[in-house]
C-alpha cells in the first residue's frame, strides 16, 4: 500500500473505504492513518453502521489532512447528520463494553459458520468483516430466494458478476443457527450433501 501511495500522482486523491475497519484482526492490515500524518492525498471513510450498530442513523466520518477537511466542510450541507445520530455516535464511541461484545459475537459467529461450511464442504472466504462469502459453485440465486422464504436474508453477489456466490451477515448465535439449519434443509431438498 505504501508503494502505491508513493506512486500516486500528486493530483490524485486516494480514498480508503474502511467501513469494516473495527472488525479487522489481521496484523498486516495497512495503517492508513500514517498516510494522513505524512501529508499524503488520502481520505479515510469509516462508519458507525457496523460494529457500533447504528446503521439506521446513517452516520460516519472521514479522516484526512487539514486542507481536505476544510474543503469538505465548505461543500457539506449544514445539517448533514441529525442531532439524534450525533448523540448516538458520541455515546457509541464511549461504549467500549458494547464494542468488545460486538467483536466477540462476530468472531465466534464467523468461527461457527466456518466450521459448518467445512462440514458441508462449502467453499468460503475467510473474512475480516461481519459477513462470510461462500461459493456454491452453481447459481446461488435460487438458494438465496429459498432462504428468504424461510426468513433468512442473504446477499447474492450476482450483481458483481459472481452468480455462484452469496454472503451471509454474522448474526447472533440463534440467527446463525437458523441460517445453517435453513441452508442445510435447502441443500438437502436439492439432493446436495448438507
Amino acid at each position: 500500500m505504501s508503494e502505491f501511495i508513493e506512486k500516486a500522482p500528486p493530483d490524485i486523491i486516494v480514498a480508503f473505504d474502511e467501513a469494516y475497519y473495527d472488525y479487522v484482526e489481521r496484523d498486516d492490515y495497512p495503517n492508513t492513518l500514517k498516510f494522513i500524518e505524512e501529508g499524503k492525498n488520502v481520505i479515510i471513510f469509516r462508519t458507525f453502521s457496523k460494529l457500533y450498530g447504528l446503521a439506521g442513523f446513517r452516520v460516519g466520518y472521514c479522516l484526512a489532512k487539514k486542507d481536505f477537511i476544510e474543503a469538505i466542510k465548505r461543500v457539506s450541507p449544514p445539517f448533514a447528520v441529525n442531532r439524534f445520530a450525533q448523540v448516538a455516535a458520541a455515546a457509541a464511541l464511549k461504549d467500549h463494553r458494547h464494542q468488545k461484545k460486538s467483536k466477540q459475537i462476530n468472531e465466534s459467529g464467523k468461527k461457527f459458520l466456518y466450521e459448518n461450511f467445512e462440514k458441508m464442504s462449502i467453499p468460503y472466504i475467510l473474512s475480516e468483516t461481519n459477513f462470510v462469502t461462500i461459493d456454491l459453485e452453481t447459481d446461488a440465486l435460487e438458494i438465496c430466494e429459498e432462504l428468504k422464504k424461510r426468513g433468512v436474508i442473504v446477499r447474492s453477489l450476482a450483481m458483481y458478476g459472481k452468480p455462484s456466490f452469496f454472503r451471509v451477515t454474522v448474526g447472533t448465535p440463534k440467527q446463525n443457527q437458523k441460517f445453517i439449519e435453513a441452508f442445510q434443509e435447502i441443500l438437502s431438498n436439492q439432493g446436495r450433501n448438507a
